[in-house]
């Protein structure tokens, strides 16, 4: 660490600067020349000392937080994962509506771009979780899956959840 940042660090870290006495003409110029830098005119020649400290705490905090975030973030995820769990254990006995959230969610939301058009239709016919056994590829052309890659993949999906079913 350079004489100049052990000298910021220090006068961030309590306000003080080593050998910092304006008026001493004993100073050595490269001493004078790396204080000179420090204060140089520029956009924190305007903040006060104690709001520079204020903000490096700041900071400090923002970090701590940060990875309290991070962490919560995991058990939340861990939470949900349980749960979805649970959830597909009883596909069986989903409405409609759990239906097409589960649909929708598949690969990250790739089929939310079919969600108001499954949940009219799948409402219209009372179709629930059970139904997903006996479904075929040619049906999924009158809920509005069109895209052949499209229906492959949830065909796919839907095959491996009943088939999960019966291990």
């Amino acid at each position: 660490m350079t004489t100049l940042q052990s000298a910021a660090l220090q006068w961030l870290s309590n306000g003080e600067m080593n050998n910092k006495d304006n008026n001493s003409t004993s100073k050595p110029k490269s001493d004078l020349t790396e204080e000179k830098q420090i204060t140089s005119t520029g956009i924190w020649d305007h903040v006060s000392l104690q709001s520079l400290q204020t903000m490096y705490g700041s900071l400090d905090l923002l970090l701590k937080q940060h990875d309290e975030v991070r962490t919560q973030i995991g058990l939340l995820r861990a939470t949900c994962l349980t749960y979805i769990s649970k959830k597909q254990d009883d596909w069986e006995n989903w409405n409609f509506d759990e239906v097409v959230d589960w649909i929708s969610a598949i690969e990250n939301g790739r089929f939310s771009k079919y969600d108001i058009q499954l949940r009219k239709i799948m409402e219209e016919i009372s179709f629930r979780g059970e139904d997903m056994k006996t479904l075929k590829f040619d049906r999924l052309s009158s809920f509005g899956i069109q895209d052949y890659d499209d229906a492959d993949t949830l065909m796919n999906c839907i095959e491996i959840l009943v088939k999960s079913d019966q291990n």
